[in-house]
């Protein structure tokens, strides 16, 4: 590490970039990954649709040197570079956290959920992330929301987020980092956020429940 060293984490929330920022002022780029995808019964990467993006730009309005968007820049990623990466993570982290907060709750596909008569809780999840983003001061666009509120809410639709999918296969999932960081700064900044607390009241149910099973499996192999 240097002072022209430059930090670029592709994972989804803020807790990170915090981190990171912290302890390496102005080197750190933000980066988003669009791409569907999910792991199989043998731990196989599986790519579910032929979305597959990569968003780049500087924290603090500072370009990114033009040496590492042309080693981005490959075959089979969309590269896009922005001057406006800290919006774009806080829309994409109201959009996950929404879509982890309604399969999660509902276990189960968004066409599932709609034709069991969800819809206007489905509305009201996208519009409280989407309030909490606001008053941290990064009000998600229209377009933005538009794409959530399209694809949260198509009928017939097998979409579920990865949250949910790691719930279903009994995996460890990222609730603390989504959902658990997310309500903690609704909470700081006074945003009620009834649905996104039940969510990570269920996602922390999941993880007591594999740590007890995990405890006692490891309590058999020793005795």
């Amino acid at each position: 590490m240097g002072p022209a060293t430059r930090l670029l984490p592709l994972l989804n929330g803020m807790a990170h970039i915090d981190a990171l920022e912290q302890a390496f002022p102005r080197q750190v780029l933000g980066g988003i990954v669009k791409i569907v995808a999910t792991l199989d019964d043998d731990a196989t990467v599986v790519q579910m649709t032929p979305l597959c993006s990569l968003t780049v730009g500087g924290m603090h309005s500072g370009a990114v040197p033009e040496e590492i968007a042309r080693a981005l820049d490959v075959d089979g990623i969309a590269l896009e570079v922005t001057d406006s990466i800290p919006s774009r993570l806080w829309e994409k982290w109201a959009f996950i956290a929404a879509a982890g907060v309604i399969t999660c709750l509902f276990r189960g596909t968004i066409g599932d959920i709609l034709a069991a008569g969800g819809e206007a809780t489905i509305v009201e999840a996208i519009d409280e992330c989407e309030r909490i983003a606001a008053a941290a001061g990064h009000t998600v666009t229209e377009a933005g929301h538009a794409q959530s509120l399209a694809l949260l809410t198509e009928a017939g639709s097998a979409f579920t987020s990865s949250l949910y999918r790691d719930l279903h296969h009994g995996d460890p999932v990222e609730a603390e980092h989504i959902i658990g960081d997310l309500a903690a700064r609704a909470a700081d900044l006074q945003v009620p956020t009834p649905l996104l607390d039940a969510a990570l009241l269920q996602l922390r149910t999941h993880h007591q429940a594999r740590l007890r099973t995990q405890e006692a499996s490891e309590g058999k192999a020793t005795a």
